[in-house]
């Protein structure tokens, strides 16, 4: 009879604190950014009677998300011994050092377009910057990113390009579906027509649900 070996205690402690870490940290960064964002939306864009929109806010909180993410991303990589380990999700400094290959690109794609995107809320109309600031932004985090895709999938393995594929299936699909009803009943009049930064902001928030999405199945979210 197979003797069935109890789960260390110490482990599963370290494990916890990991945890609570993560969840803690990014919390805090979160929500620091959050606030931070949207100030500066609100008190650029006309400071004296403009008031937040709901797609100023779901845009700027998607814009957040990626740059927080991004943000948490670089400082475990530049403090490997002392917070990587703990702040990204991978067991020990060797595998640390060995995802930093495809983790530093990513990172810094992160923040390109979350702080592209808020360069472009602040670029609309009435918007504290010239129009072609905020596209040429975007323009320029595109190009980045899809660069930072190409260079990083050849050391991508068979679990990444999984994650990778699955995930952008998963993406199409549901915009599919919302694009498919939304403009439908936009047509016939029972709606407004679809916002453009509504849905960039859709795009680029479902993606990041996706992953996680998919992550979670593939049990890449468990603490490790």
């Amino acid at each position: 009879m197979t003797e069935v070996k109890m789960p260390d205690e110490k482990i599963q402690s370290e494990k916890r604190k990991k945890y609570w870490m993560q969840t803690g940290f990014g919390a805090v960064f979160g929500f620091i950014g959050a606030l931070f964002g949207l100030k500066i939306i609100d008190s650029a864009l006309n400071p004296q009677d403009f008031k937040l929109s709901i797609e100023l806010i779901l845009a700027g909180s998607v814009a957040n998300i990626y740059a927080c993410i991004g943000a948490f991303m670089l400082i475990g990589l530049l403090l490997p011994k002392k917070h990587g380990v703990k702040l990204l999700n991978v067991e020990d400094e060797e595998e640390l050092a060995e995802q930093g290959k495809i983790l530093w690109g990513s990172s810094f794609a992160m923040v390109a377009i979350g702080i592209a995107m808020f360069l472009l809320l602040l670029s609309g109309p009435d918007g504290y910057f010239h129009p072609a600031i905020g596209f040429s932004a975007m323009s320029i985090a595109f190009i980045f990113s899809v660069a930072v895709s190409i260079k990083e999938w050849p050391h991508y393995d068979e679990m990444m390009r999984k994650l990778t594929i699955d995930s952008t299936y998963l993406t199409a699909s549901i915009l599919f579906t919302i694009i498919w009803f939304w403009c439908s009943a936009a047509w016939i009049g029972w709606i407004a027509m679809p916002n453009p930064i509504i849905l960039l902001a859709l795009f680029m928030g479902i993606y990041l649900l996706s992953v996680f999405i998919i992550a979670g199945k593939m049990g890449l979210t468990e603490t490790r």
